[in-house]
């Protein structure tokens, strides 16, 4: 509501008017909706005009916790009492639409050990691709782990053979 002009906001405050049957005979006078206004625009500032024919709409289809009669005086606290009802159910509706956080997995050291696999195979993609020329720490640990070489000293002599050899694959088997 923020951008909203004060001429917006009077064709909000008509459209409530009429929406619950106020007669125009009873309608404030220019006073008066400038203190409605202000009243609106300082307390419920955080709202959207849409927000606000809503509200004004379910009360009288009898949807919110509030009674739609204004008995023929549309006040800030008349107002007030519908908005604050309509917060109250979109407090609950958004509560109700917000899906609780996943539990966080548990990763075994196998399931580990797989996404390190899956790290040094993307590493040596990139090799393979030209786009990486440094051996990570990851692949280093999964190379010796896995008895790709006897130790670290050999990696660099692996990799080289392995992509010059054709090797599209660490931990897939190439078909034949």
């Amino acid at each position: 509501m923020f951008n909203s002009t004060v001429e917006e906001i009077k064709q909000v405050l008509r459209y409530a008017m009429m929406k619950i049957g106020l007669r125009a005979g009873n309608w404030p006078s220019e006073s008066e909706t400038a203190l409605i206004i202000q009243h609106v625009v300082f307390n419920y500032s955080s709202h959207t005009l849409d927000e606000i024919k809503i509200a004004f709409d379910m009360a009288i289809a009898g949807k919110l916790n509030a009674d739609p009669n204004c008995f023929e005086n549309f006040s800030c606290l008349y107002f007030s009492s519908i908005m604050n009802a309509y917060r109250l159910w979109a407090a609950e509706a958004y509560r109700q639409t917000v899906k609780p956080k996943a539990e966080q997995k548990i990763y075994t050291a196998e399931d580990l050990l797989d996404m390190k696999r899956g790290d040094t195979e993307a590493a040596y993609q990139r090799m393979l691709s030209g786009r990486q020329n440094v051996v990570p720490g990851v692949m280093k640990e999964m190379l010796v782990l896995d008895e790709f070489v006897k130790d670290e000293n050999e990696i660099v002599d692996f990799l080289v053979s392995s992509i010059n050899g054709g090797r599209k694959n660490l931990y897939i088997k190439d078909k034949p």
